[in-house]
């Protein structure tokens, strides 16, 4: 049976939750990790100017 599809923030905000198969490491080097970091940054400052 399918899940039902998750409700639209009415804030806009959402939480992200991310985890590896078997709770696996997603980052294997520090930079992969920075550089996921700076693309969640650069998209909540581009989503606050609407």
């Amino acid at each position: 049976m399918p899940r039902n599809a998750r409700e639209k923030s009415q804030t806009g905000m959402n939480h992200v939750m991310m985890r590896g198969i078997d709770k696996r490491n997603i980052f294997v080097a520090e930079d992969n990790y920075d550089k996921f970091l700076h693309l969640i940054e650069k998209e909540t400052r581009d989503r606050r100017q609407y």
